[in-house]
This record gives structure tokens, sequence and C-alpha cells, in this order.
């Protein structure tokens, strides 16, 4: 009786659908023309934005897709939150800091199923620490329908 129960509920899990997490990118802003990935020259010793997922190795990505960046400051310093900026790469540029808000933390950013329509996409993750010193990393997520 047991193990029919455990089965039972298995099946249920495996039945209910997924749900898509916030959306990083409407159609609107992915139909806008390309724009220029801002320059990032010099040597630095800000913090690291490192992609974690998805996995920066991937050619294409299925969605919905968890998004982790981890940040990690050098030396004495923090991270300081108020200096973060998300950009997606287009002609506007799309500032999507405030969209992400809740999914940022001191250790990064943190996002289970986010969507965003099919097609590449550009972004830009900049965070100073507390000594003032910015690290940055531009991030291309392809996405397939």
């Amino acid at each position: 009786m047991r193990k029919q129960l455990i089965s039972l509920a298995s099946l249920c899990l495996l039945a209910m659908p997924v749900v898509a997490g916030p959306q990083l990118v409407t159609a609107a802003e992915a139909a806008l023309p390309a724009g220029d990935v801002p320059s990032m020259r010099g040597i630095t010793r800000g913090p690291s934005v490192e992609q974690i997922s998805p996995n920066p190795g991937l050619k294409t990505v299925k969605g919905p897709f968890d998004l982790k960046v981890r940040f990690q400051a050098h030396g004495n310093s923090t991270i300081d939150l108020s200096t973060i900026q998300v950009l997606y790469v287009k002609s506007p540029t799309v500032n999507l800091t405030m969209r992400l808000a809740p999914y940022i933390s001191e250790k990064g950013v943190s996002i289970d199923a986010a969507t965003i329509p099919p097609g590449e996409h550009t972004v830009v993750i900049s965070v100073a620490d507390s000594s003032g010193r910015r690290g940055t990393s531009v991030m291309v997520i392809n996405v397939e329908n």
C-alpha cells in the first residue's frame, strides 16, 4: 500500500506543469535593433561576475531556464548592491536592473525558470565593490524555440 501511495504521488508530481518564472526580456524588447556592447578595457581588481547558469559553454538553451550569476569581491572589500546594473544590449539599451532587483543579492543573481523570447540575447552585468572597483561580465544567451 505504501509503495502504491509513493508511486501515485510521484506520478502527480511528474504531471504538474513547469511554472515559468519572471520574464527577463519582453518580445517587444527582443525585437529592438542590436546595440553595441560597452567597452571593458583595463585591468581591474574589481569583483568577479561569473555566469553559472545557463552554462556559458552551451551554444543554445531551451526556456524556461535558470539564470545564476555569482558575484565575488576580492581582498577586504564587499559587494555594493547600490551599484549593480543589468543592461540588455539593444538600441536603445534596456535597463533590466529594477526588473531583476528581487533576484539580486550580494552573492549574485538567482532566478529559477526565467523566460526570454527565442533568439540571441546579450546582457551586461556590472557591480562595484566597497572600494569603488567595478567588475563586468557580458553574457550571450541563445534561446531556441
